[in-house]
């Protein structure tokens, strides 16, 4: 048994520990994850059996709205140690983000694709709610970011207003559910190229992890896609194809910008 606390762990990784249990719905969720082996502290042996993901289950289920909400609710539980919970920060460390494009590169994409990402983090959870809970404001301000990120990458006075330009000629998809919104950023991947070298489900797979992670509406992590902006010459060069794929983290209080391009 394990005596663990939220000390020093960022808050995207309690978050996505806590996340990784709530969204449990049966002990193969568990069983058959994601976890992977601290090279630091662990064992090579990172897998939750099957008799401690039910004592998991069932902590859970006797908690107010059957979910954990502080890493202090895993104290106790016998057989999930400290090894293991050193695993569970390995596995999590990352921001979402950053875990998804590491992921991408790991499973699906080869290394003819840069994916480029670039979040903004908010410094309370009430300035995040105040930008992103009106589609008004949120488009302003993201007008904002991406033409200061635009001049940052072209080095010129004109990106400003052209990049605005276009992203307020723009409309917006927005997708509160993280199934439908996995399907629409695997078809954005997809339709680069008809020989991507990688199936559809391969990249629905890890979309879906990104986008469908969190299981609570007031954590989720929600994309927003900016159809007809014309990424190439401003976010990015290369080949690559309109439309701006924008993700709302509610969890983590942040947002992405994506781009892509293929050297084919």
């Amino acid at each position: 048994m394990g005596q663990f606390s939220e000390s020093d762990l960022k808050i995207w990784t309690i978050k996505r520990i806590l996340g990784f249990f709530n969204r449990a719905q049966a002990v193969t969720d568990l069983t058959e994850s994601i976890l992977k082996d601290d090279p630091g502290t662990g064992t090579g042996k990172y897998a939750i059996g099957e008799v401690v993901a039910r004592r998991i289950l069932d902590r859970r289920n006797l908690l107010m709205g059957r979910r954990f909400v502080a890493i202090a609710q895993l104290n106790g539980i016998q057989g999930l140690g400290e090894d293991k919970f050193h695993d569970l920060v390995y596995t999590f460390r990352l921001p979402a983000a950053d875990a998804f494009k590491e992921s991408l590169f790991a499973n699906v994409l080869a290394d003819n694709w840069t994916v480029e990402s670039h979040t903004i983090n908010f410094a309370s959870g009430d300035d995040f709610l105040a930008v992103v809970e009106s589609d008004r404001i949120f488009r302003r301000w993201l007008i904002e970011e991406v033409g200061a990120l635009s001049q940052m990458r072209m080095f010129h006075p004109f990106a400003i207003g052209e990049a605005c330009e276009r992203l307020h000629r723009s409309a917006m998809t927005a997708y509160p559910s993280g199934h439908l919104g996995a399907y629409a950023l695997a078809l954005w991947f997809y339709s680069f190229d008809q020989d991507n070298w990688f199936s559809f489900d391969e990249m629905l797979h890890e979309t879906t992890l990104y986008l469908n992670f969190m299981p609570f509406m007031d954590e989720r992590t929600e994309l927003r896609m900016f159809h007809g902006f014309d990424n190439d010459g401003f976010l990015t060069e290369g080949l690559t194809i309109s439309d701006l794929p924008v993700v709302v983290n509610y969890a983590e209080t942040s947002v992405t910008v994506w781009s892509a391009r293929l050297e084919d």
